[in-house]
């Protein structure tokens, strides 16, 4: 390349290019370790004035084209994404002169990111288990489009960070230090450790990098936070939130666990001696939450629940949380969300002052923190990852609501499966109906079902026809992962990593999985409730009579829309429904998780959240047996489609209550009710109560919106005049009028209560 110096508008990105070219086959450690060295502090922002702390890195690595990454969207391991290449060309007003050194930067990654990794993986032919499944003539062609699996993420990376606040920078080298020596002497992969310890000194330079720039700058205060954390364990809440913040960044993760176990001790500490007060210290907390907001991604923290260590200086911890985020009702990233997602684990015996602070923070208009009920949640856990309690205690939620064990496992949900388009398929002999292309199995025709067992028992074969391969690509992707690099700064806060000598994806972890969203089990379950009825109990309709009504998309076949709308739905405390879809519910899940018995996983769950993309969904696909026309959304994961829960809040909470996804096999779970924010004011209690008979019912989880439904309305029409209504979406928060069209109208829809 032509020129290398700083003042090119790619130098990181070649700095980092030239960087695995010289250790390309070096240990994969030592390569990690020196290409992030390319990569920091160049690709870290200055201290603002307003920053109480130092670590900016754009939106979510916005900055970085070529790198290392993981909690992103758009890749995983070694990137290289030319839109971001072309874009900082064009800002410098020099795409046309250094465009033979971006062809360059391209041919090398081609075949060198971990993407294409990943993808040399996929067989270009349906391999033996689809060939096994069906006769080579009636292969799918393509053989999968009922889903997808990128492999694009890490979302549910939850590091030890009570471990690096304890021991500090000095005591993990010291801990990194005695496993080397160790390994060394026993044979073992001494190259991970150096790699780890040429991170930790990495570290350590950019604070001092970064001190001299708050020096330059006047902050003196952030300076001498940075020096004292570069050679000693943090001792002040300052310093213990610039030791986490800045090493999650540089990690590379959006998901920050149980954070009031690793801050309540600082923060009681500081309070009770006097070095800060209640408004000081929850100052500190706000300026957190800003940079959170401003590097986005899926952004959670978790408080309260069973298993903390620290339980009176935890819910300090917790209170000042939530007072930060009742302060800040509308931080709202890049990407349009409201961050950083705060939830509340509550269970038997929590102070009560917790709770009654949440319900404040949610009654002023604002949608956190979701609450989560450990009574049923703990268990569920330690079914689904078949583990200890003590593990099950710290499960965590991140980002849309993908769950993991606190530091102890990893499944990211880089796929889903669409089970409406499923059963849209299995009616039509796995023909798409908007494409007329062949995408599923030849499970026969519907006016062949004599009996609605045997229409059933057709879509379950697709369904294990898709899940199977999932499971299979995420196995391919898992090897991707171990393959690409140990992901030192994750390992080093990972339980067992350490002592098994091996990086979190290549054996390091306790328990090493994968996740699956599952969109569209609702409206599948109202569809097959609406067959049931209509075609098999009462005889009201024929098969060729609803296909015909929904290939038309109802038009002429007003008397059957009428008919399939009156059909039971869920969301109604009404039986008909709710035990088909639990039953449904039921089969899904644990198809899922028993691909975990044939791959190389320890655990595959389907996760029953569905952030936004019900809507988008629904726009590719036709009608439906439930009366929805096409192109309009399906239900949002198990919640009930929007205007369909017609008998009340109660009614509608009692349906949710009876299948607990959790406890099959399955993770997150959205259960989301809008309220009116009167009632907040005038009806405290009712609400409190609600939400507590919801939880002894076996309710797992509630995500609450208080609002109003006349502000929904003008805003929609008039939406300068509102820009600070906040509203739960699924597996997000969001500015009401900053959603798409289609997810305003649906949110509009939705019952309030």
């Amino acid at each position: 390349m032509r020129t290398k110096t700083r003042f090119h508008p790619l130098a990181m990105e070649i700095e980092f290019t030239e960087a695995y070219r010289r250790y390309e086959h070096a240990h994969s450690a030592i390569r990690e370790a020196m290409c992030l060295r390319a990569q920091y502090p160049a690709s870290l922002q200055e201290i603002r004035d307003e920053d109480l702390f130092a670590g900016r890195a754009g939106n979510e690595h916005s900055n970085i084209a070529i790198g290392f990454v993981s909690s992103t969207t758009y890749g995983v391991g070694f990137i290289c994404e030319e839109g971001r290449l072309r874009e900082k060309l064009r800002i410098s007003d020099s795409e046309q002169e250094y465009e033979q050194d971006l062809q360059e930067l391209l041919e090398f990654w081609k075949e060198r990111q971990s993407t294409a990794l990943f993808q040399k993986k996929l067989p270009v032919d349906p391999p033996e288990y689809i060939r096994n499944a069906v006769p080579d003539e009636n292969i799918p062609e393509p053989y999968f489009r009922l889903g997808g699996c990128s492999h694009s993420r890490l979302s549910t990376a939850t590091l030890d960070f009570d471990k690096l606040l304890r021991l500090g920078i000095p005591g993990m080298i010291e801990e990194i230090e005695r496993y080397r020596a160790k390994a060394s002497n026993d044979g073992g992969d001494a190259g991970l450790y150096e790699g780890m310890r040429m991170c930790l000194n990495l570290f350590t330079d950019v604070c001092h990098w970064y001190a001299a720039q708050a020096h330059d700058l006047g902050r003196d205060d952030i300076a001498e936070v940075l020096e004292k954390i570069a050679v000693a364990p943090p001792e002040t809440l300052q310093e213990a939130i610039q030791l986490f913040w800045l090493y999650a960044l540089m990690a590379n993760i959006n998901s920050y666990g149980r954070m009031d176990i690793y801050l309540g001790d600082f923060y009681a500490r500081d309070i009770d001696s006097g070095r800060l007060t209640a408004e000081e210290a929850i100052s500190l907390i706000e300026a957190l939450w800003k940079m959170i907001s401003e590097y986005g991604g899926g952004s959670t923290v978790m408080i309260g629940g069973l298993g903390r260590r620290n339980e009176e200086n935890a819910d300090r911890f917790a209170l000042a949380a939530m007072e930060a985020t009742r302060r800040n009702p509308d931080l709202i990233s890049w990407a349009g969300q409201l961050l950083p997602q705060l939830r509340l684990r509550t269970y038997q015996g929590m102070n009560p002052a917790v709770f009654e602070k949440a319900l404040e923070v949610l009654g002023e208009g604002g949608t956190f923190p979701v609450l989560f009920n450990d009574e049923v949640c703990v268990p569920a856990a330690q079914q689904a990852f078949a583990c200890s309690r003590e593990d099950s205690e710290q499960y965590v939620l991140s980002n849309c609501g993908d769950v993991s064990l606190e530091h102890r496992s990893f499944g990211s949900p880089n796929s889903h499966i669409n089970f409406t388009r499923i059963l849209e398929i299995t009616l039509r002999n796995g023909i798409n109906p908007l494409t007329g292309e062949r995408i599923g199995l030849q499970t026969g025709e519907f006016k062949d079902f004599k009996t609605f067992e045997q229409l059933t028992k057709a879509y379950k074969k697709q369904v294990e026809f898709v899940v199977e391969e999932i499971a299979q690509r995420h196995e391919w992707g898992n090897e991707t992962l171990a393959e690409t690099s140990p992901f030192l700064f994750m390992s080093m806060l990972y339980d067992d990593c350490l002592e098994r000598g091996k990086g979190c994806f290549a054996g390091g972890l306790r328990y090493f999985g994968a996740l699956v969203e599952t969109p569209g089990i609702t409206t599948a379950g109202d569809s097959l409730a609406a067959i049931k009825e209509l075609v098999y109990d009462k005889k009201l309709l024929t098969q060729e009579r609803m296909l015909a009504a929904l290939e038309a998309n109802f038009e002429g076949y007003e008397k059957e829309r009428s008919l399939m709308l009156q059909a039971p739905k869920f969301g109604n405390d009404d039986p008909a429904v709710d035990n088909l879809l639990r039953e449904l519910c039921n089969f899904i899940f644990t198809t899922i998780l028993n691909q975990k018995h044939t791959k190389k996983l320890d655990y595959l769950i389907g996760e029953y959240v569905d952030a936004g993309g019900y809507a988008s969904n629904g726009l590719m696909s036709a009608a439906t047996p439930d009366g929805r026309l096409a192109g309009t959304p399906h239900a949002n994961s198990h919640n009930p489609r929007a205007g369909n829960d017609r008998n009340g809040v109660t009614a509608m909470l009692n349906s949710m209550t009876k299948f607990d996804a959790f406890g099959v096999g399955g993770a997150g779970i959205y259960h989301g009710v809008f309220l009116d924010r009167k009632l907040f004011d005038s009806s405290r209690e009712i609400i409190k109560s609600l939400v507590e008979a919801f939880f002894a019912n076996g309710g797992n989880v509630i995500q609450i919106t208080a609002t109003s439904k006349k502000d929904l309305e003008k805003a929609f029409r008039e939406p300068e005049k509102y820009p600070t209504l906040m509203v739960r979406v699924g597996g997000f928060s969001a500015r009401f009028i900053e959603l798409d069209k289609n997810l305003q109208q649906d949110i509009i829809n939705r019952t309030l209560y």
